[in-house]
Formats: structure tokens, sequence, C-alpha cells
């Protein structure tokens, strides 16, 4: 195993999905000349303003497709299965919210999810079917009189053995940087001493993946690009949002949440790095359970006979009404009302569990923690 392996059974790593990937990609394991490649170029058409962009698909004519089959083998199928083998990866359902770089995301069901990006490739996934029979319906890329380059706003790639029907399809995201247009830029080639201009559009093809579809799953390689251009920024942000007016409907006559309120609705990185947090922590059944037991006097009486508590939140006993307002507050609270303040069985000391085990002092060393500082941290 590797020395960078994961602790699979203390993360939210789904075994069956992982062996399901596993297995299919082993299947596809194989030398190149035993693979079959279609490629196509996604256009994005984009609307006026107040209207919804839309996309169409066209087929890209390879001369030589060999190297790419092999980047693409290398990159995503041996690359993949090194990786769940050697366990530096966790395979995990995307409403885990999983914030780790080493994750591969799975979406069941991919046909019901509501964006039209989605929608739109699953329509050609699981209807028309990439790769299959009905190519000659499908136009060809010609980049000369034709279709621009600036567009190409993604390519799918289609692996498909020669010796059965199982295939798979790589959805991978472009940028304007990858896509290399004339009109933009002046194209250079060396020959020996000299360098030639070249006068043609280009276009950069790494043979990485960003979404590969498998049946109704997709895996979700990039999960920058899934919240980006696939809405599911907009799912975490109503996510958040629920559980705010969770929260609020709660505890209205004794806690203020308006500035949870605030922090989400931002159009800045702070506020979705919050609303994954708030998301996540709302994804948890325990946290459900915990909303429907908890009261405002449950609170009242946690802060009556915790003074660290009691101090982030600037309350004294008898007050009516708590402001969460700091950061910190935010945090504190969240943690308060999802179960996320631990005892120990051994010391019996209370911990903050969301994010950082901070440990929240006894009543003896709390006379210096009854301002609203995150500074005590074990």
């Amino acid at each position: 195993m590797s020395a960078d392996a994961l602790d699979l059974d203390t993360l939210e790593h789904n075994k069956e999905k992982a062996q399901e990937l596993l297995e299919l990609y082993k299947h596809f394991d194989c030398h190149v000349d035993k693979v079959t490649l279609h490629t196509y170029f996604n256009f994005k058409n984009k609307s006026k303003p107040g209207g919804k962009d839309t996309f169409s698909y066209k087929i890209a004519s390879l001369k030589n497709d060999t190297e790419l089959k092999q980047s693409i083998i290398d990159n995503v199928i041996k690359k993949t299965i090194s990786d769940i083998e050697s366990q530096v990866v966790m395979v995990s359902d995307i409403n885990a919210l999983s914030d780790r770089a080493n994750t591969i995301s799975f979406l069941n069901n991919a046909e019901q999810y509501d964006n039209e990006q989605m929608k739109f490739l699953t329509g050609i996934v699981f209807d028309a079917g990439f790769g299959g029979d009905g190519e000659d319906d499908i136009p060809v890329v010609n980049f000369d009189t034709v279709d621009q380059i600036a567009k190409v706003d993604s390519i799918i790639f289609v692996l498909s053995k020669d010796d059965d029907d199982q295939c798979i399809t790589i959805y991978k995201k472009q940028y304007p940087i990858q896509n290399l247009s004339r009109k933009k830029n002046n194209f250079y080639g060396f020959s020996k001493t000299e360098l030639t201009r070249v006068d043609k559009d280009m276009i950069s093809i790494d043979g990485k993946a960003s979404l590969v579809f498998s049946g109704d799953t997709v895996f979700i390689y990039d999960q920058n690009v899934f919240e980006r251009f696939f809405g599911y920024k907009a799912w975490i942000k109503n996510a958040a949002s629920e559980f705010v007016d969770s929260m609020s409907s709660r505890f209205d006559s004794f806690v203020d949440l308006s500035k949870f309120t605030e922090r989400v609705d931002k159009d800045s990185h702070d506020a979705d790095a919050f609303s994954r947090k708030l998301a996540k922590v709302y994804a948890r059944n325990e946290t459900k359970q915990t909303l429907q037991t908890i009261t405002n006097k449950h609170l009242q009486r946690v802060l009556d006979e915790n003074e660290y508590l009691a101090g982030v939140f600037k309350y004294k006993k008898g007050n009516d009404t708590i402001r969460i307002e700091t950061h910190n507050q935010q945090d504190t609270f969240i943690a308060m009302v999802s179960e996320g303040v631990l005892r120990s069985l051994i010391t019996g000391i209370d911990y903050l569990s969301l994010g950082s085990k901070r440990k929240i002092p006894s009543a003896t060393s709390t006379a210096r923690t009854t301002s609203d500082s995150s500074s005590v941290v074990a």
C-alpha cells in the first residue's frame, strides 16, 4: 500500500462504486489497437441577454488517433486503476461534498439531474448514443468554413472495445487558452534555426477527464467543473439557504441568524466556501434529527452552563436573544446544532469537532475566553 494511502474506513468512501469503476476501467486497460476512439467537439452558442446558451456537437475527424488513445488510457484508465488500488483516492457521493482534492465523486441517475448542460449530454449519451450507428447524421467539424474554434466548449471522447458493446464516455472541459484561434494569436513553428508562421487554428487536447459517463452514473473528476458549468454551485447555495431557513424557523425567538443569510447570499469565494460547509453539514441525517429535537430552551441551558460558549456568543444569563454575527460565532453555532460539540469520555473535556478539533476550556480557564475569539486551539 502506498505511503500516501487514505484511511478509507474513516471517510465517506463508497466501496461498491469504487469497485464498479475499477472493473470497468480494467476492461479497457489494453493495447490501443483493441480500442476504438470517437471524438466529438461540443460547441457552445451564447444566447442574447436573458436567454439560455445552447449546445451542439460535431464529429472531429482525426487522421491518427493512436497517441490520443494512449494518452486517454494512461491519464484516465491506468491512473484511476492505480489510484483506487493504492487507496490514494476516495470514491464518494457528490452530495457528501468532499473537499478533498483526491476524490472521485459520483452522481447516480444522471438523466434526472436538473441542468441544461447535463440534459444535453445525457440525451446524447443515453438516447442518441455517442459512437453509435447514427453517426452519418452528425456533421463533421470544419474550422475552415463553418465552425469557430473559440466556441469549442468541451470535447467528448468515446472509447469502445472492438469485441463487445461496452463503452466509456469522457467529457473534458475546454478553456479559451486551449482553443488557439488565428484571429487572436500568431503561431510559429520551429524549422531548424528559423521560425515559420503556422497559418492554422489549433486546439490543445490533453486526453484527461472532467466527467466520465458509465451507465446511469457520472463519475466526477473535476469538482470545480461540475459546480461551475453543471449548476451544482447553485444547488449548494440552495442547500445552504435551506439549512439557514430551517435554523431560523427553529430558533426564531432566541437566535438572530440574519448575518448567516447575508454571508451565503454574497458573490464571493468566502460565500461559496461557507455555503459548501453549510450544505455538507445539512446533508447529514444527524443534523436534521438534531434540528427536530433541539429547542431554544436547550440552547439557553447549554449557554447558562458553559461559560466558554456563552463568551463566544456574548451571552449573559437571562438574555432573551443572541446575535450570530462573526465567522467564529457562526462556526461555533453550526457545531452546536449539528452534533459538533463532543465530550471526551476519558478527560471530560468538550471539543468543537467541525473543521478543527477546538478544545472548549473548562470553567476554571474561561476567564480569557469570554470574548469572541478563535485563538483557543487544541
